[in-house]
């Protein structure tokens, strides 16, 4: 459960503990780690990883499979975004820009492929399990933002709907969507099945940073948004997805939006 003390991830882990699952859970933040497992009592373990850092997921994975002797799911929902220009006549800005795209695709697409290739070393060794011989399961979390653009309605708009925050952000998280497919034709020869989620505008603590009163979606997501317009979804509303999706074993090499139908 990489990102699974926070947000969407925090929500998932509690999810899967209630359906009997012992939690290994990832964060960069030791403390914040550390107090969201104590809930669980020896069911979950906390070791602090970093997207960019496949030594600190390798880590991560060896400690689950040293404590339990196995590794069953994956729900990668760590993730990053940065600021930074796409065209930019300051020379300072151009090298902020760079660094920015090289950050966001080195942790969210680079490590959504090197915890899922971490965690399928270790499933391919189970035994298989059920009708159809499952051996473990992989959801990756992309966004609307995959598949989907959006045009501000102000210039004030633009750093959160444009080029300062979705270029970088937008293009790993389209990547997510076909590494997931063709992870998902890779593995299912061992029985892994491999997908993922989109989520819309959740209410998470990194969401309420941007504006803690909920204006950024009220005023931007929600009049796109088919029905229920409301100011972003719960993190549980893609938690009981993410548990359905990991129990249901005949969804393979798909992707399932939780938006309202936002339409962009």
């Amino acid at each position: 459960m990489t990102g699974g003390a926070t947000g969407i991830g925090a929500a998932t882990s509690k999810k899967l503990h209630e359906e009997g699952c012992k939690l290994l859970v990832t964060s960069r933040r030791q403390d914040v780690g550390d107090a969201f497992v104590a809930q669980f009592g020896d069911d979950a373990i906390f070791v602090s990883a970093d997207m960019a850092d496949i030594d600190s997921l390798q880590k991560a994975a060896d400690a689950a499979v040293k404590k339990w002797g196995r590794l069953d799911l994956l729900f990668n929902s760590a993730g990053a975004s940065a600021n930074g220009a796409l065209l930019a006549d300051d020379p300072e800005k151009i090298v902020q820009s760079n660094e920015a795209w090289e950050y966001v695709l080195k942790v969210n697409l680079g490590g959504s492929y090197h915890a899922s290739r971490i965690a399928a070393r270790y499933m391919v060794k189970n035994e298989p399990e059920g009708y159809y011989g499952e051996r473990g399961a992989i959801i990756l979390v992309a966004s609307m933002a995959a598949d989907k653009v959006f045009t501000p309605y102000t210039p004030e708009d633009l750093p959160m709907m444009g080029g300062e925050f979705a270029w970088s952000y937008s293009a790993s998280k389209g990547g997510i969507l076909s590494l997931s497919r063709d992870l998902a034709v890779n593995l299912g020869q061992y029985g892994i099945r491999v997908n993922t989620i989109k989520p819309g505008l959740v209410v998470t603590d990194i969401a309420l940073k941007y504006d803690d009163h909920h204006t950024f979606g009220d005023a931007l997501f929600c009049p796109r948004q088919i029905f229920p317009r409301i100011e972003g979804a719960q993190p549980e509303h893609v938690a009981s997805l993410a548990v359905e999706m990991f129990k249901n074993t005949y969804i393979n090499r798909t992707a399932f939006a939780v938006d309202a139908g936002v339409v962009g």
